[in-house]
Formats: C-alpha cells, sequence, structure tokens
C-alpha cells in the first residue's frame, strides 16, 4: 500500500535535483481534482479560509466602532477624542495581549526545549508576568 521513488539529477552546473515519488492508496481520495495553486477555488470565487478572515475583520471593526459609540454615549462629557475612555477592553488591547503574547511565547519556549532534552529544571525563575514592563 506504500512505496517511495527517489531519483536525483545533474544539471551542468553539478546542482543535485532530488524528486521523490510517494505513492499510497492512504494519501489521495479517488474523486479528487488536483489544484493549480491559486488562491481562489475552482468555482473561481473566494476560498473559505480568505472570506473567513474578511469576516473576522468586519466582526472586529464593527466591535471596536459600536462599542466606542456606545461608550461615547453613556458618557457625561460626550468628548469623542478620549480614546482610552470610550475603547472597549482598552486595557486587554494595550496591555493584556501583550502580557498573554509574552506568556504563551515564554511557555512555548520552555515545551520546545524540554521536549529537545534543553530544559533545566523546569522554569524555577521564569516570569510570565509584565511587571517589570511599563504600563501606563
Amino acid at each position: 500500500p506504500f512505496s517511495t521513488a527517489t531519483v536525483c539529477s545533474y544539471d551542468s552546473d553539478t546542482n543535485c535535483y532530488n524528486e521523490m515519488i510517494i505513492e499510497s492508496s492512504a494519501a489521495c481520495v479517488e474523486g479528487v481534482e488536483e489544484s493549480s495553486g491559486s488562491s481562489s477555488s475552482s468555482s473561481g470565487g473566494t476560498s473559505t479560509g480568505s472570506l473567513i478572515l474578511i469576516l473576522a475583520m468586519v466582526a472586529f471593526i464593527l466591535y471596536c466602532l459600536i462599542g466606542y459609540g456606545i461608550s461615547w454615549h453613556r458618557s457625561e462629557e460626550r468628548d469623542w477624542k478620549q480614546v482610552k475612555e470610550h475603547t472597549p477592553c482598552w486595557e486587554f488591547w494595550t496591555y493584556g495581549l501583550c502580557a498573554y503574547t509574552k506568556a504563551g511565547c515564554c511557555v512555548t519556549f520552555e515545551w520546545l526545549n524540554s521536549k529537545m532534552g534543553k530544559g533545566g529544571e523546569g522554569g524555577t525563575d521564569t516570569d510570565y508576568t509584565m511587571e517589570d514592563d511599563v504600563y501606563e
């Protein structure tokens, strides 16, 4: 059910080009058409992934605009220039997202090091917070 073939050829500059052909009944499904590698689907429309990204961006922009408008409408001063006060979840977007990203990178780095055998005692001095970072 599984076979491979490797071909190595040389050009005039003695550069080696490798080609691997893998034949397997588990790799291909009958009736599936090969795509040409373009970003659009075979029917010529927008792909599902692109559509999801567009809709997510539109939803995020609407979330920010509607949240800003509601917060501005409820405020007593009604000063639309106070961005920090009217932006929904300002602390999260400016500080929390950075802190969570830093913590995620630290945890992933330690996990990868432990899987490669380079990990120490398991992060006894690891700081996942941003206490030393500047926060206004």
